[in-house]
């Protein structure tokens, strides 16, 4: 017996992520007993890893599945916090996440913190005075800074340390004027309620996909779910780092939903949350969810 608080299930067989050991069911296992799958959560037989980085081609650079789940009052919330310091010349040496709109009838079925820095390699840090060691999820190339080197982003578990509405404190950040410096962070709450009666399907996506021109652009696809008639809502969340004034437009469907700057710095300089409601974009029927980010200097 293996706990799977979320369900998610990204091949849709009969078996939870949590107990499958090819949850991509591409005939590579995952779990290591044999080889293990340079791509676990997307299909790629042919293990194709061009740059040897230990990741395969069609995961690499690009944001894959990490949460494929549908949940009887499921739902998520979403909260970030920017801590650069090398454009506003202000060191932070901790940021508060605020974490709102979760309901009393609710449980927590998993929640991950993401960070992102440039420069250098930094998985740890704290969450409410506890550490917190995460997954270097990918990388980019430097988005515009000269001299400072790669982006790097991670993936934590934190379900244990968030039980719900709440200002979480994240500290031991890297945070600096000049040299190496942070990007921001983001808390991704999946919970059930209680008291909501429809089952709601929940897709998550993550990686690094790092953007330096206008005439480059990032595609991320949601797959796993039909959408039914007489849905009533559907709701796209991005985290952004390195989010810099630039002429990015976000693409859902297929349709500019905003164009000029999309990624602004919103929650924090260099940092966006972004949250749209893509309920009219939409159609009954639908298999997959498509967004293009067209941006420039943006990870």
């Amino acid at each position: 017996i293996v706990a799977n608080a979320d369900q998610s299930n990204i091949d849709g067989d009969l078996l939870g992520d949590a107990c499958d050991g090819d949850i991509d069911n591409d005939g590579i296992l995952n779990d290591g007993t044999t080889t293990t799958d340079n791509c676990p959560t997307v299909a790629n037989t042919n293990q194709a890893d061009g740059n040897g980085n230990r990741k395969g081609d069609v995961c690499d650079g690009v944001l894959a599945p990490i949460i494929s789940t549908f949940l009887a009052g499921g739902n998520v919330a979403s909260a970030g916090k920017g801590f650069s310091a090398r454009l506003d010349g202000v060191v932070d040496s901790s940021i508060i996440i605020t974490l709102a709109g979760i309901p009393a009838t609710a449980t927590m079925r998993r929640v991950y913190l993401y960070w992102g820095v440039i420069g250098t390699a930094f998985p740890t840090l704290k969450l409410n005075d506890n550490d917190v060691t995460g997954t270097e999820i990918g990388q980019t190339p430097n988005t515009g800074w000269v001299g400072l080197g790669n982006n790097f982003v991670y993936r934590a578990d934190v379900t244990l340390l968030v039980p719900g509405n709440g200002a979480y404190v994240l500290s031991n950040l890297l945070s600096s004027v000049t040299g190496s410096d942070g990007q921001g962070a983001s808390l991704v709450a999946v919970y059930t309620d209680s008291a909501d009666p429809r089952t709601n399907y929940i897709g998550i996506n993550d990686g690094a996909a790092g953007l330096l021109a206008n005439t480059q652009s990032s595609t991320s696809v949601i797959r796993g779910f039909t959408v039914a008639a007489g849905f009533d809502k559907v709701t796209v969340i991005n985290a952004v780092g390195d989010a810099q004034p630039s002429g990015d437009a976000l693409f859902i469907q297929g349709s500019l939903v905003s164009t000029g700057d999309a990624f602004p710095g919103a929650q924090g300089l260099l940092w966006s949350n972004r949250t749209d409601d893509a309920t009219s974009l939409v159609s009954a029927g639908a298999t997959s969810i498509t967004e293009r980010v067209r941006d420039d200097a943006d990870s």
